[in-house]
């Protein structure tokens, strides 16, 4: 099959499931989500982690796990549910901590670092998806988050067209040392597109309960620090020596490959909607 094929007949498989979740119901939300966050975990994990380290893996997974279940059902049922639930996600981490104390290599002790650092970078942020899909009384509602996904979709496909027709030969490189093919045409280009989806969001859709300067601001956020979250997990695959984080989407790679720009770009935007008491 065309690699470019394969690619569009991905790219439309995950923007349908991602709707789907977001647009049924939370029980649809929640499994596809919480799939999303294991796979992404699973590929971190096999970049940073030796397989000798599977029982610290698995209280790494179920640390996550309870950090996601706990905030969806606190979120989900806000007069049954305490937040301070939460806290028991931290016990896997502290015996995992606790083991650490018995590794005499360095290098295999770096493996605890990094079993700690995937609960910031990857669980925090899919965590965050459900403080903008649910209400202070606990109703699901995902248009919000749909709005994110367009953005960071819509940049996406402006950097790569505006990359590829003006980037290509003569670019300016806006990283060589990290992502030689990404260029600074590109990045004007998913911001053309970006700020226009968040225009069009505004004016016929899902944004339209915040203010103009807000909207821009949101779509700023999303963008730039989407940027940033690509940027990380390509210095994170240089660093091991891999070209993509998985196979899992084909065409695409792995499913941190998908969800690079979002894992950084999805929490500050909801911290800015927080802060300005938009939800």
């Amino acid at each position: 099959m065309n690699a470019t094929l394969k690619r569009t007949i991905t790219g439309v498989g995950i923007v349908g499931v991602t709707l789907a979740s977001l647009l049924f119901s939370e029980y649809v939300f929640v499994p596809v989500m919480l799939f999303a966050m294991l796979a992404c975990l699973s590929e971190f994990y096999r970049m940073t982690v030796p397989g000798k380290f599977r029982m610290a893996k698995w209280l790494a997974y179920m640390a996550a796990v309870l950090l996601f279940l706990f905030t969806y059902f606190h979120m989900s049922f806000p007069y049954y549910v305490s937040m301070k639930l939460i806290l028991l996600a931290v016990i896997p981490l502290v015996v995992i901590l606790v083991a650490g104390l018995f590794i005499h290599d360095a290098d295999d002790f770096d493996s605890v670092a990094y079993l700690f650092t995937s609960q910031v970078y990857i669980a925090l942020p899919f965590v965050s998806m459900n403080l903008l899909v649910f209400d202070d009384f606990g109703n699901f509602d995902g248009l919000i988050l749909i709005g994110f996904f367009i953005i960071l979709w819509a940049s996406d496909v402006g950097a790569y067209l505006f990359g590829m027709s003006f980037g290509q030969k003569h670019g300016h490189k806006l990283f060589p040392s990290i992502s030689p093919k990404k260029s600074w045409e590109g990045v004007w280009g998913g911001l053309f597109v970006a700020l226009i989806s968040g225009v069009l969001l505004k004016k016929y859709w899902m944004f339209g309960f915040l203010p103009w300067w807000a909207v821009i601001c949101l779509t700023l956020i999303i963008f730039v620090f989407s940027v940033f979250g690509d940027l990380v997990e390509s210095k994170l695959k240089r660093h091991f020596g891999v070209k993509d984080s998985g196979n899992i989407l084909p065409g695409h790679g792995g499913m941190l490959d998908r969800f690079d720009g979002a894992l950084i770009a999805f929490p500050v935007g909801a911290i800015f909607l927080i802060i300005f008491n938009f939800i």
